[in-house]
């Protein structure tokens, strides 16, 4: 082999080496998702039936992400306070304490949280303000416990309590703004058509309505780990005109960190 031959097999192994080393140094773990939620999320569906919302968003996603799930059927906003008593999620198996599971499941880039049926149909029917500072407490503590952003999904509508739906979603959407890591995820009185997507008289989306559900949520995620925010925290200020005779300051504005994903520890 003469030299300029030996100099081209050189250049091109240390070549092939280079690019295996970016692609060993670049390569990233899937973006973990753990989704919380009642029976809903535990992928109880009314007729024609179909598998759940979070087993259908893991196909969706692919293998960028990792979604891990947690539902227990029946439960309500209370039932997922740090304080709460264990719950037997409305089966015959031990009692658990649905913060602790929750909680085992962390570190996660993004913790989605479904939560709102069952509050509005048991006896003690827990008020709007009610539901908005559990979600809050309940999505603080996740977030301190190593949950990157939490997403607030809106429950699906149920007629007879629609007035206090309303005050529902109202609450959610004013608590999406409150932190920057909090976000709202589908609305899915909005999502969802209470004429297809429900078997007529349960509360469990059918087929279609956990299909939706997923399209919905598979799309709200991939905005948000790509660093776009579907809700404005703030309204802008306007730009403030300056007054004449006085110096505009030339100080340099402080750069901003690019988002990205938050390594986990």
């Amino acid at each position: 082999m003469s030299a300029a031959r030996r100099r081209r097999a050189s250049a091109a192994l240390e070549l092939a080496a280079f690019a295996l080393l970016v692609g060993v140094v670049c390569a990233r773990p899937p973006t973990r998702v753990v989704v919380l939620g009642d029976s809903i999320t535990a992928g109880i569906s009314s007729q024609p039936y179909g598998p759940g919302y979070a087993d259908l968003l893991r196909d969706r996603l692919g293998p960028e992400y990792e979604v891990v799930s947690l539902g227990c059927a029946g439960t309500t906003t209370r039932d997922w306070q740090p304080d709460a008593p264990p719950s037997t999620c409305r089966g015959p198996g031990e009692p658990i304490h649905l913060y602790a599971s929750a909680r085992a499941l962390l570190p996660a880039d993004v913790v989605t949280i479904l939560l709102g049926t069952n509050d509005l149909r048991v006896p003690d029917a827990v008020e709007p303000d009610a539901y908005r500072d559990a979600l809050r407490t309940l999505a603080e503590t996740l977030h301190a416990d190593g949950a990157h952003d939490v997403v607030l999904i809106s429950p699906p509508i149920a007629i007879h309590v629609a007035a206090r739906l309303a005050g529902y979603r109202v609450r959610l959407r004013e608590l999406c703004v409150e932190r920057s890591y909090l976000q709202c995820g589908p609305d899915l009185v909005e999502v969802l058509d209470p004429a297809v997507d429900f078997e007529p008289g349960d509360v469990h989306p059918n087929r279609s309505g956990h299909e939706k559900i997923a399209a919905a949520l598979a799309d709200d995620l991939r905005a948000l780990t790509a660093g776009v925010r579907r809700i404005e925290v703030a309204p802008r200020r306007a730009a403030r005109t300056p007054r004449a005779g006085r110096r505009r300051s030339r100080s340099r504005p402080r750069p901003r960190a690019p988002r990205g994903r938050r390594s986990h520890t």
